[in-house]
């Protein structure tokens, strides 16, 4: 009985075998197994006779069938189906009969099928195993579609004179192969290869995509991926159109301790004759010794309207830097080299300062004798133009210490209140302006207070309230000369920096004098999941310094009024809004933003709106609307949607909409986008995109919920 048993357990190692998971397995006579069947006899030729209901188990694997005969002296084994062998969730042979040879390395399965993880199909007339690696399926037909009684044609199938799978590669190889949709012949094919449903990486090609551009003309890209070991990769798309030959290239590279992507891409086209047009945009992230991090980024285009003409990117600057940094809990360290180039048609990259340097060391402590919590922080900064015109081709090289001490008490009646101070002394050299000094240097020095009076209250609900005036007085002392503005010239009120001690992003210019942070927060979260929250809040001066510029709301002796409201509900929806709004009632800059996911719908719009703001080019009021809804159907139909619109212009900025449908076998993906700006260089563009991906080969579409086609009784 337990020699019985295991030869049927290392038959049940074969099917496995023949089925991609276990590539050399064999039964030994201590090996673990189960047999059960109605009735177990031997024959008078001494052949082992199992009947009825024969299931056998081995190591997790499973074969059942109606009988099984050994014959010790042909050495071979008989089995009579319906024979089913099972690994597992993922594969399945079906047969009506077999015969496997003593070592089951060798034998036929008539009228049978191979299922691969459930997804892929192969009927075939017989499947044949060959020295314990290939499985050979003869006159077959291969698809990952359901059929039905009524309708026994699969969408599309493989039909084969022969197919073989090799376990070890596991590749599924088609010989004399013909292509059908709907049971109309579209293709034949001497020989193709696909991998089984258990891969995830393998070279070979993935989904064609057919595109339409108004300027590129028809045509069609076609990636092919190819491995370059467990860690890396690279994935070449020729595109082949009437206007263009292009070859598009990604890379991607996973170390140890870290990572590097690379994209880019080389085209020939008639926008530009005789010209070779490129890109190329790379990252690399590495950790490095004593808690180091390296990042870095190259960004180059051979010309201006290459990226967006073939919509690789709608970037309009271009960075290339190299960041070195280290966190700790205490002290942060940096050092950076930022080289940026404008793709702008108004903007002359000769007098930007592209090229820049920054070296930053900032340190946290606790100073004895007084308390509180301080800082230190030391800066190197410079850049260059590569103009060497007066003015316009200025460089400039920074050198910067800030200190900043706070202390937070809680005094009488409730409120806490917070000490500050702060002193920073910046040194500047300065070439190529004779509107400065080559040398000057500024110091600052500020002291304030902060006093805020929280209230909070709980109802019986399960509600909170809690309702926070703040008031921050302070005061900054300025000495020394007024250096070139570089990093400071936007500068704008909203609810990070009201009561912050300068409204400026950078350090070229600092907000001095008398000034007083006045504001109100309000927040209230309900048991049931209301989150709602707003602030209110401005900024007085005593004198206007004329740091701002007029139309950011900043200007003036007294800014205007910041409002800001956020609120999230229980079924997943979302609202804030930003507004300045000046004495008079009426909004000089207005952004809100409204978001919804949940179920099968994802949507977000937002409006913006700011009046002109000459300092920074901005001669006319931006009202802009975006809109993006994703909508999924079913399980089968999925829709997106994008949107934007200028209301300045009076037309719309871009346009797209893509459907995607998707059951167990097959997925259409139709998109058609519109870009409706131009310039000098680039016309607008009308977009379509067609691709159709067969389901079922490799792991595509493995994870998703699809819906497969339902059969009609």
């Amino acid at each position: 009985m337990t020699k019985f048993a295991t030869i049927f357990a290392a038959l049940f190692v074969w099917g496995a075998a023949a089925l991609a998971q276990s590539s050399g397995a064999s039964g030994s006579n201590d090996a673990a197994a189960s047999l059960v069947a109605d009735s177990l006899t031997v024959d008078e030729d001494g052949s082992l006779v199992a009947d009825g209901n024969i299931e056998v188990v081995f190591q997790g694997r499973k074969l059942t069938a109606d009988k099984i005969t050994y014959s010790p002296k042909s050495d071979k084994l008989s089995i009579t189906g319906p024979i089913r062998l099972s690994d597992g969730t993922n594969i399945r042979i079906l047969a009506e009969a077999g015969e496997l040879d003593s070592a089951f390395e060798n034998g036929i399965l008539t009228g049978a099928r191979l299922v691969l993880n459930s997804r892929v199909q192969i009927a075939s007339e017989q499947i044949q195993r060959v020295n314990g690696r290939y499985t050979q399926l003869y006159k077959s037909v291969a698809s990952s579609c359901q059929t039905c009684l009524g309708n026994p044609t699969p969408l599309w199938e493989i039909r084969a004179d022969r197919v073989t799978h090799d376990n070890i590669e596991k590749q599924i190889y088609f010989e004399r192969a013909q292509f059908r949709f709907m049971g109309v012949p579209l293709a034949y094919i001497p020989n193709l290869r696909m991998p089984d449903p258990s891969v995830e990486r393998y070279n070979g090609f993935l989904v064609p995509r057919a595109i339409s551009d108004s300027n590129l003309g028809i045509g069609i890209a076609t990636p092919y991926f190819i491995t370059l070991g467990d860690s890396r990769d690279v994935t070449l798309t020729p595109i082949i159109a009437t206007e263009t030959t292009t070859l598009a290239v990604r890379y991607r590279q996973a170390l140890r301790d870290g990572f590097i992507t690379a994209e880019g891409a080389v085209s020939r086209d008639t926008l530009r004759p005789g010209e070779t047009r490129a890109y190329l945009f790379a990252d690399g992230d590495f950790k490095l010794p004593n808690d180091y991090k390296l990042a870095l980024g190259i960004q180059l285009v051979s010309d201006r309207a290459y990226l967006l003409s073939y919509d690789f990117s709608n970037r309009d600057i271009l960075v290339n830097d190299a960041k070195l940094s280290r966190v700790k809990r205490n002290n942060y360290v940096e050092g950076t080299i930022v080289d940026t180039y404008s793709l702008r048609d108004s903007v002359d990259n000769d007098t930007q300062p592209n090229l820049s340097a920054d070296a930053i060391y900032e340190r946290r402590f606790a100073p004895s004798g007084v308390g509180g919590q301080a800082y230190a922080k030391f800066t190197l900064h410079a850049h260059e133009r590569k103009s060497n015109a007066n003015v316009v081709g200025r460089d400039v090289a920074r050198t910067s210490f800030e200190g900043n001490w706070q202390r937070s008490d809680v005094l009488f009646g409730g409120i806490l209140g917070t000490a500050v101070a702060d002193a920073s002394f910046d040194f500047y050299g300065i070439d190529n302006d004779s509107n400065y000094p080559p040398n000057l240097s500024r110091s600052n020095a500020t002291i304030g207070g902060e006093f805020r009076l929280p209230m909070q209250r709980f109802t019986s609900r399960g509600t909170s309230h809690l309702l926070e005036p703040v008031a921050q007085l302070l005061y900054t002392a300025s000495s020394g000369e007024e250096p070139p503005n570089e990093d400071s010239t936007e500068a704008q009120l909203d609810e990070a920096n009201l009561f912050s001690l300068s409204r400026f992003p950078g350090v070229d210019r600092r907000e001095t004098g008398l000034r007083a942070n006045i504001g109100l927060k309000y927040r209230q979260i309900t048991a049931s999941g209301w989150n709602f929250g707003a602030t209110v809040g401005r900024v007085l001066w005593q004198e206007d310094t004329g740091l701002f510029n007029e139309g950011s709301g900043l200007d003036g002796i007294r800014s205007d009024w910041l409002a800001a409201l956020e609120l999230s509900l229980p079924n997943d929806l979302s609202f804030s809004s930003r507004n300045l709004i000046n004495d008079g009632f009426r909004f000089t800059q207005s952004e809100t933003l409204i978001e919804y996911d949940k179920g099968p719908l994802r949507l977000a719009t937002g409006y913006i709106w700011l009046r002109p703001e000459p300092a920074i080019d901005r001669d006319t009021n931006v009202s802009e609307w975006n809109f993006l809804a994703d909508y999924r159907v079913n399980d089968n139909w999925k829709a997106v949607t994008d949107w934007r619109y200028d209301f300045e212009a009076q037309s719309p900025a871009r346009a797209g909409l893509s459907l995607t449908y998707t059951n167990e076998c097959i997925e259409v993906d139709l998109s058609i986008s519109r870009r409706f700006t131009f310039n000098d260089e680039v016309d607008p563009t009308t977009r379509f995109g067609f691709s159709l991906a067969l389901l079922g080969f490799g792991d595509n579409n493995s994870s998703r919920k699809i819906r497969s086609n339902r059969c009609r009784v």
